[in-house]
């Protein structure tokens, strides 16, 4: 599909960003707006990037919170190096980061003077998707910062000739960008022309990208010897023989810290175990199957669906546990005591079993704080952890990282899994995502986790869910937190 205008903004600017997308397309021009046109089970990089190349213009929200944003700089980089234009309609004022600044250094602005005044920028996208369309009374609209303070007049001619010129100069910038980029060895000379100075990259250096007004801003110092962004792929450790793929979901402010999530669903696998050791069964073998008495009785939900507990859980164990045989502080998860007597891992080796010497060194002891439950009787409790499971909260990280929460399962999870969960969904919804734990018990339960969903489009608004912690056909999706500068021996 062709898009009239991609609304590039930071989701806490939401509210704004969909009333001018309302306006636009009241007005007979579609825009592309996340996450309402990303497709159920699609990656939601690709799909961003497939909009922005699929659409005449941006226009960008700008405030503090876009301005912040790895995500919304990433959308502004890309729109650049397609020679898209970028409409930048100011929310407030804001002082650019460096890198922004450089991006639109050569676009359109105009203030927002209250919100849902979007008539002038109606009347700008006009001209450069509809440059027939003429209108006496497109007025003023007011440029801002970088020396551009002309008036924007109804001449749409005027108009579309600028930014011809404009997008001249964006491709010359765009193409010097992933030039330098793409210089694995940092020792090829770059020049770039700008106001009769001249800046020459130096041998095994980087020219960073937030360089402006003619001054090389680049700094070796405090930097991690190896580099890593948000949405790379990095290799690490070993699972069901196969070596395992990690995205890097967040990094610390100084990029010496990230934390990666498995980029595949790994393993099927129940969260905890009842603790009578027979699921849906007390000790006397007294059947509680759909009994109503489950959910008043806390502790007998614990001993006939397992515990919700992530200190605890044995999936907590197991991931932690770089042991050939775990030892688990109470009932192993054996078949016996999961709810289709499939999938247990109490002869499995540990997680991290499969990781070497090197690579065990890059991973960082993080301490996280989790709720409680409701037979915990602490509001939240702190592990300290190698490998988790995210919580609710954390998901959120996605969102600022501009991927998509949806993932899924590894070709080998799939054959390993005893349940036919994943292929009837996937046989009847057309789904290739599947579900995935987190660590976040549901504070009324004691029994019952937070999962991720699958996109499943029969539920489309919905995508988080909470399940019976003994139900054994949930993905594992585990993360970690790695020191950057530890990766650079231990990647292929």
């Amino acid at each position: 599909m062709n898009w009239s205008v991609f609304i590039s903004h930071s989701t806490k600017d939401g509210k704004i960003a969909k009333e001018l997308c309302s306006y636009l397309e009241r007005n007979g021009k579609k825009c592309f707006i996340a996450p309402r046109d990303i497709q159920g089970g699609r990656e939601y990089a690709g799909e961003i990037l497939k909009g922005i190349e699929n659409s005449e213009t941006m226009v960008l929200l700008l405030s503090a919170n876009s301005n912040e944003s790895p995500h919304v700089l990433r959308e502004v980089e890309r729109a650049v190096s397609k020679s898209i234009p970028i409409i930048i309609y100011k929310l407030e004022d804001v002082e650019l980061s460096k890198s922004m600044e450089y991006f639109l250094m050569a676009h359109q602005w105009m203030d927002a003077k209250k919100t849902g005044d979007f008539e002038n920028v109606l009347k700008v996208v006009n001209g450069i998707t509809n440059p027939n369309l003429t209108d006496d009374s497109n007025a003023k609209t007011k440029e801002v910062e970088n020396n551009n303070t002309s008036n924007v007049k109804s001449n749409n001619k005027k108009i579309i000739a600028a930014i011809a010129v404009l997008l001249f100069s964006v491709a010359v910038i765009g193409s010097f960008l992933l030039f330098i980029n793409n210089n694995d060895n940092g020792n090829v000379a770059a020049e770039n022309q700008t106001s009769d100075e001249k800046h020459t990259s130096e041998d095994n250096r980087t020219l960073e990208e937030n360089q402006t007004s003619g001054e090389n801003n680049t700094s070796e110092e405090n930097q991690p010897s190896v580099t890593v962004e948000v949405g790379d792929i990095v290799k690490l450790g070993t699972y069901n023989d196969e070596k395992i793929e990690w995205m890097v979901l967040r990094l610390s402010e100084d990029g010496k810290e990230a934390v990666l999530i498995s980029k595949n669903i790994l393993s099927m696998k129940p969260y905890d175990v009842a603790e009578s050791g027979r699921f849906n069964y007390d000790k006397d073998g007294n059947s509680y199957v759909e009994d109503p008495r489950v959910d008043e009785n806390q502790e007998l939900q614990i001993q006939v669906r397992g515990n919700s507990d992530w200190s605890v859980s044995n999936i907590r164990t197991w991931l932690n546990s770089s042991q050939e045989f775990v030892k688990y502080q109470d009932q192993a998860p054996d078949n016996s005591a999961i709810a289709e007597k499939v999938n247990g891992y109490v002869h499995e080796p540990g997680f991290l079993y499969g990781f070497g010497k090197e690579e065990m060194a890059a991973i960082k002891e993080v301490e996280n704080t989790t709720p409680g439950n409701a037979s915990s009787g602490k509001d939240f409790i702190v592990t300290k952890d190698k490998v988790y499971l995210l919580s609710l909260d954390e998901l959120q990280w996605f969102e600022d990282a501009g991927m998509s929460i949806l993932a899924k399962p590894t070709q080998a999870a799939i054959d390993r899994d005893g349940t036919t969960w994943y292929e009837d969904d996937m046989e009847i919804f057309l789904v290739t995502a599947h579900y995935w734990w987190l660590r976040e018990p549901v504070k009324e339960a004691s029994g019952r986790c937070y999962i991720v969903g699958n996109g499943n489009p029969k539920y489309p608004d919905q995508l988080i869910y909470d399940k019976d912690v003994g139900l054994e056909g949930f993905g594992i999706r585990p993360a970690i937190t790695v020191y950057v500068d530890k990766l650079a021996d231990i990647q292929d």
